[in-house]
Protein backbone atom coordinates (compact mmCIF):
# COMPACT_ATOMS: atom_id res chain seq x y z
CA UNK A 1 0.00 0.00 0.00
CA UNK A 2 2.08 3.74 -0.78
CA UNK A 3 1.47 5.48 2.13
CA UNK A 4 0.30 9.55 1.41
CA UNK A 5 3.71 10.55 3.11
CA UNK A 6 7.31 10.61 1.96
CA UNK A 7 10.48 10.77 3.94
CA UNK A 8 12.70 13.85 3.05
CA UNK A 9 11.06 15.00 0.21
CA UNK A 10 10.40 17.95 0.99
CA UNK A 11 9.15 18.89 -2.57
CA UNK A 12 6.08 17.12 -1.94
CA UNK A 13 3.27 19.02 -0.18
CA UNK A 14 1.79 16.95 2.52
CA UNK A 15 -2.01 16.47 3.66
CA UNK A 16 -3.50 20.06 4.59
CA UNK A 17 -3.93 19.43 8.67
CA UNK A 18 -7.65 19.49 8.27
CA UNK A 19 -7.86 16.33 6.27
CA UNK A 20 -4.98 14.73 8.32
CA UNK A 21 -6.77 15.44 11.37
CA UNK A 22 -10.22 13.87 9.76
CA UNK A 23 -8.45 10.98 8.75
CA UNK A 24 -7.19 10.36 12.04
CA UNK A 25 -10.88 10.82 13.64
CA UNK A 26 -12.05 8.23 11.03
CA UNK A 27 -9.64 5.91 11.91
CA UNK A 28 -10.29 6.55 15.76
CA UNK A 29 -13.76 5.93 15.02
CA UNK A 30 -13.44 2.71 12.92
CA UNK A 31 -11.19 1.24 15.88
CA UNK A 32 -14.56 2.15 18.43
CA UNK A 33 -16.49 0.17 16.10
CA UNK A 34 -14.46 -2.52 15.79
CA UNK A 35 -13.53 -2.84 19.21
CA UNK A 36 -17.46 -2.83 19.92
CA UNK A 37 -17.53 -5.33 17.38
CA UNK A 38 -15.30 -7.87 18.83
CA UNK A 39 -16.98 -7.32 22.03
CA UNK A 40 -20.58 -8.53 20.81
CA UNK A 41 -18.90 -11.26 19.16
CA UNK A 42 -17.62 -12.23 22.91
CA UNK A 43 -20.61 -12.13 24.27
CA UNK A 44 -22.48 -14.47 21.75
CA UNK A 45 -19.68 -17.16 22.00
CA UNK A 46 -20.37 -16.80 25.97
CA UNK A 47 -23.90 -17.24 25.34
CA UNK A 48 -23.57 -20.00 22.36
CA UNK A 49 -21.42 -22.03 24.97
CA UNK A 50 -23.87 -21.21 28.05
CA UNK A 51 -27.19 -22.40 25.65
CA UNK A 52 -25.18 -25.59 24.73
CA UNK A 53 -24.57 -26.23 28.53
CA UNK A 54 -27.94 -25.32 29.46
CA UNK A 55 -29.55 -28.06 26.35
CA UNK A 56 -27.51 -31.02 27.76
CA UNK A 57 -28.20 -30.01 31.73
CA UNK A 58 -32.19 -30.12 30.13
CA UNK A 59 -31.11 -33.26 27.77
CA UNK A 60 -30.01 -34.63 31.45
CA UNK A 61 -32.77 -33.94 33.13
CA UNK A 62 -35.36 -35.19 30.77
CA UNK A 63 -33.33 -38.67 31.22
CA UNK A 64 -33.60 -38.28 35.05
CA UNK A 65 -37.81 -38.33 34.22
CA UNK A 66 -37.64 -40.76 31.74
CA UNK A 67 -36.08 -43.26 34.54
CA UNK A 68 -38.41 -42.48 37.15
CA UNK A 69 -40.90 -43.60 34.70
CA UNK A 70 -42.52 -39.97 33.21
CA UNK A 71 -43.15 -39.38 30.16
CA UNK A 72 -43.10 -35.65 30.97
CA UNK A 73 -40.44 -33.69 29.27
CA UNK A 74 -38.47 -30.17 30.68
CA UNK A 75 -41.08 -28.09 29.45
CA UNK A 76 -44.13 -30.17 30.43
CA UNK A 77 -42.47 -29.30 33.91
CA UNK A 78 -41.65 -26.11 33.67
CA UNK A 79 -45.41 -25.52 32.34
CA UNK A 80 -46.97 -27.43 35.64
CA UNK A 81 -44.27 -25.14 37.68
CA UNK A 82 -45.60 -21.93 36.30
CA UNK A 83 -49.40 -23.12 36.94
CA UNK A 84 -48.80 -23.92 40.54
CA UNK A 85 -47.02 -20.30 40.88
CA UNK A 86 -50.16 -18.84 39.49
CA UNK A 87 -52.17 -20.64 41.33
CA UNK A 88 -50.08 -19.38 45.11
Amino acid sequence: MKSDFTHGDASRSSIPTFQATQRVNDIKKDIRDITTLKQHAAAITKNQSEIGRLNTEIANLEEELRSTGSSKTADDVQTDLDALSNEM
